[in-house]
């Protein structure tokens, strides 16, 4: 199993985890969710690959909840009935720490996202830094440079050449950890299919014709 690389987003989610009954963490595919949601749950639910977990949720869905906790639910949108078992858990327990949702879709209905306010928590998760992948010292912070505090750095060691191969790559962990000639961040084939238009997961957004075009730069520029 690959090394898990630490994330900026671990501390956050371990106080949210202390604050709040759920959390939701949201973000674009292959941004690494999954991966450090697992790195806190004790239990984990795929809903996207388990065909009888989509289905107890309709059938039996106390039985998803009776893991030892965290559970995570992963792809959630998948089985979207599960947001409002979570959501009820939440109430009934009344403890923190209990959930964990990742996904990579918004509900379509936004005041069923609004009735998670103050018992599951929000987490917006992108694709690793240069920070995070270690391409980067982090002596720079751009937070204290829009406070207007002086920052100051050792001259870089990292050339043009490798710059741009950091561009090119994106900051998918999987990308990451593939061999050179896989690093093409999100052009060619493998990016190809979100061009297609498809149906939604039920209760999700749909995506227009056109927002595979607008994404597939967003890997090369990090974002």
């Amino acid at each position: 199993m690959p090394k898990y690389l630490p994330r900026l987003v671990d501390l956050e989610l371990d106080q949210r985890l202390t604050s709040s009954g759920a959390v939701l963490i949201d973000g674009p595919k292959g941004c690494g969710k999954t991966e450090t949601a697992t790195q806190r749950a004790n239990s984990v639910v795929r809903f996207d690959t388990d065909a009888a977990a989509r289905a107890q949720v309709d059938l039996d869905p106390s039985g998803l909840f009776e893991e030892p906790i965290p559970i995570l639910f992963d792809e959630w949108q998948r089985a979207p009935q599960i947001w409002d078992h979570v959501r009820r858990h939440v109430d009934d327990l009344r403890r923190r720490g209990l959930y964990i949702l990742t996904g990579s879709a918004t509900p379509t209905d936004s005041q069923e996202l609004h009735s998670g306010a103050g018992r599951i928590s929000t987490l917006r998760m992108r694709p690793m830094s240069l920070f995070e992948s270690g391409h980067s010292t982090g002596e720079v912070s751009l937070a204290a440079l829009l406070r207007g505090e002086d920052q100051r750095a050792k001259l870089t060691k990292v050339t043009v050449p490798e710059l741009m191969t950091r561009i090119v790559t994106g900051g998918r962990p999987a990308v990451l950890r593939a061999p050179p000639p896989g690093r093409t961040g999100g052009g060619g084939g493998a990016a190809a299919p979100v061009h297609w238009p498809r149906p939604p997961p039920g209760g999700t957004r749909p995506l227009g014709p056109g927002a595979g075009g607008r994404a597939v730069p967003a890997p090369a520029r990090g974002r």
